[in-house]
């Protein structure tokens, strides 16, 4: 056995406490959401927010959409009837969209619009519950791709998909609600988002989805939301009448409450993480000389998409990638990984969970005087968004042996 005997001079285990050591700053300038135990609730301005996972971080983003509950941005073939079930927040204002019983013969039982920046990548999330219905669909711009989900059991199908591609998918949501979520890329169009009732499981044809309605059956909906130009689904953003931004986390710990436990010539840090987002240059956690913009840092940082990385910045940047060495490969969204990274004056090590560790000698580390929990410099806004589990700093260089136990 090769696990660290020393204990780490510094513990943010934020999955266990669910609360921030007293050493962590924190603000954002806007209220926020976060699941707890199934329900949707409301974080106010400058409070972090917990979820199982630990602390959750997140970029700044905007619902584009202006009526989140009532639905009234979009045009409806079918119904909507509002305040007819309990919401994902526990409240009594989860609207019933149900079908018309159309006098002229079929037709869709939808609703429609067209929002945001043309040609732009978009990600369209909406709360979904059946009530005597149990298939719902999602349909792009053209009408002849579209995806239905199976309300009683998640399942999704679909026909073509060639601009709905593979970007369907369902978070299950706890009390018969799930929350669909629909990436649309930037394929050279604008896009024309459309959802509703579905007939039945299994559609061959985009006119089988019109049909004769009963005037009352239906499904429930909630928590519409549009985030342009990124894929990325965040936390909901509740809108009534306006739409909404919510600010980006800001998590640190400054110079005053750095110094008592980090080793300004060697040390190791651990991360536990869960990254959402895949964004340019992010981090779960930095080390770092201040919050300027290409102030040195080392650490470990999600570059390009998700490509794993570790190293020191310094003007020029001492690296590490991760991944066996591959500077292309990505880690999947959306999973709870650990990582190491060590350094003395002369060498450093890092490893990834899941790969090898890897190795390189580096010039000696500046002195550093703050840790970045959740973003590069505000100069870059650069934000990681995901989960943080656990941070852990030795102040010590652990072994090789040692890093690659404490990420198995």
């Amino acid at each position: 056995m090769t696990y660290p005997t020393i204990r780490p001079s510094l513990t943010l285990d934020f999955k266990k406490s669910k609360q921030l050591d007293p050493r962590v700053t924190f603000s954002r300038s806007s209220t926020a959401t976060y699941v707890e135990a199934g329900v949707v609730k409301t974080a106010p301005s400058n409070v972090a927010r917990f979820e199982k996972k630990g602390l959750l971080l997140e970029e700044s983003r905007t619902n584009i959409l202006t009526q989140s509950v009532t639905m009234t941005d979009w045009t409806a073939t079918a119904q909507l009837s509002l305040n007819q079930a309990v919401a994902p927040d526990s409240t009594n204002t989860a609207t019933k969209l149900y079908q018309t019983n159309a006098v002229d013969g079929d037709q869709f039982q939808q609703v429609s619009g067209r929002f945001g920046t043309n040609y732009a990548d978009q990600v369209f999330s909406i709360f979904v519950k059946a009530a005597e219905n149990n298939y719902f669909f999602v349909r792009n711009h053209q009408g002849n791709d579209w995806a239905i989900l199976d309300l009683t059991d998640g399942t999704v199908t679909g026909s073509r998909q060639v601009y709905l591609d593979a970007a369907i998918s369902v978070q299950p949501f706890g009390n018969g609600w799930d929350r669909i979520k629909q990436e649309t890329g930037s394929s050279g169009i604008h896009i024309f988002q459309t959802w509703g009732i579905s007939p039945s499981k299994s559609v061959s044809a985009a006119a089988d989805l019109e049909f004769t309605g009963d005037g009352t059956s239906g499904v429930y909906v909630w928590g519409a939301q549009i985030e342009d130009q990124t894929r990325i689904m965040t936390s909901y953003i509740p809108t009534a009448g306006s739409t909404v931004t919510r600010s980006a986390d800001v998590s640190q710990i400054t110079v005053n409450s750095f110094s008592p436990w980090y080793n300004q010539n060697e040390g190791t840090i651990t991360y536990e993480y869960c990254a959402i987002g895949d964004s340019q240059f992010l981090s779960p956690a930095s080390i770092r000389a201040s919050n300027s913009q290409d102030a040195p840092s080392w650490g470990f940082w999600l570059y390009a998409s998700g490509r794993p990385i570790a190293g020191k910045r310094n003007g020029g940047d001492e690296q590490l990638r991760l991944a066996n060495g591959n500077p292309s490969t990505t880690i999947p969204l959306n999973t709870t990984y650990t990582v190491a990274v060590a350094h003395d004056n002369n060498t450093l090590s890092a490893i990834h969970q899941g790969w090898e560790l890897q190795s390189r000698n580096i010039t000696p580390v500046p002195t550093m005087t703050e840790l970045g929990i959740g973003y590069i410099t505000r100069n870059w806004n650069n934000y990681f968004t995901g989960h943080i589990c656990r941070l852990s700093y030795y102040s010590d260089r652990l072994t090789d042996a040692q890093l690659q136990e404490i990420t198995k």
